[in-house]
């Protein structure tokens, strides 16, 4: 969708629809609920934002660190490039079977450890603070989920890049 200049800015778990057929062929995956959705052709994927009255988006802890952080001011402006990128490698943690680092939690106990376990806050948090993906995930996917996850979108692939080394793994 980035590719024809429109950002989601809800992608989450309940928002993709996923379509199992009982023959061999492909599972059908659907995007729903646009209602958030930025598609601007006179700025694009940017969008000026000169004061608070102005909306950011759906889900505030799926929402890119760009995004959240940004103060609006005279010549503020809100870049959603990678920003549906971002929330998809969040969400990748919750298709690996695993919870998302980015959702709160209200100082759940870890069982298997026997710790307290917190979200990460998609404000300020380091690369390095992500939790590692299961073993089950390739490499590469690992890889691509942690470059898609970098708070500094000019580290991140380009979602048209992200795609194609998933669909050449595939």
């Amino acid at each position: 969708i980035s590719r024809h200049g429109i950002a989601h800015r809800d992608l989450k778990s309940d928002n993709i629809l996923i379509e199992l057929n009982d023959d061999d062929s492909p599972p059908v995956l659907v995007l729903s609920d646009f209602g958030c959705c930025l598609a601007d052709r006179v700025h694009g994927l940017q969008v000026p934002y000169t004061s608070y009255d102005i909306d950011k988006g759906g889900n505030a802890a799926l929402m890119a660190p760009e995004v959240i952080n940004k103060l609006p001011g005279p010549f503020a402006v809100l870049n959603y490039t990678k920003a549906d990128l971002w929330a998809s490698g969040a969400i990748a943690y919750e298709i690996f079977g695993m919870r998302n680092p980015f959702y709160s939690m209200s100082g759940g106990l870890n069982k298997a450890k026997g710790e307290q376990t917190f979200s990460l806050r998609n404000s300020e948090y380091k690369a390095d603070d992500l939790p590692p993906l299961p073993e089950e995930c390739p490499h590469i996917v690992q890889q691509l989920i942690y470059n898609i996850l970098s708070p500094n979108p000019s580290k991140r692939v380009s979602p048209d890049i992200a795609a194609n080394i998933l669909q050449l793994f595939l």
